[in-house]
């Protein structure tokens, strides 16, 4: 276990993956996010808890937050049919109530008519 606001730093600052920054926040316990530029704007990616502050627990929440990162960009810019099927932007309240409507199917149960 370390035990210093400089010894996390040191360890994230260990960790690279193209030009992303780790940024870490000291409050109650110590969370970390990623940020970058896409298309000359700032990507503010969600924050993730250190569950303790072992250098493990560091590099593998990093490594969890670029997954996380990446996962999301994927989900932008996949198309099918020119749509954004998996947009991670889509409202679970309205997703919940699509997945009600009477026409809705399922691949399997289209393979199985």
């Amino acid at each position: 276990m370390i035990n210093s606001d400089d010894s996390v730093l040191k360890i994230l600052g260990q960790v690279s993956y193209k030009d992303w920054d780790f940024v870490t926040i000291l409050d109650n316990g110590y969370r970390i996010h990623i940020e970058f530029i896409d298309h000359n704007e700032l990507q503010i990616c969600r924050e993730w808890i250190l569950p303790s502050i072992t250098p493990s627990d560091i590099v593998k929440t990093a490594w969890m937050a670029i997954q996380a990162a990446e996962e999301h960009e994927m989900r932008e810019n996949f198309r099918y049919r020119g749509k954004r099927i998996f947009s991670p932007h889509f409202d679970v309240d309205k997703m919940a109530e699509f997945s009600k409507l009477e026409n809705t199917t399922y691949a399997f149960e289209e393979q199985m008519v």
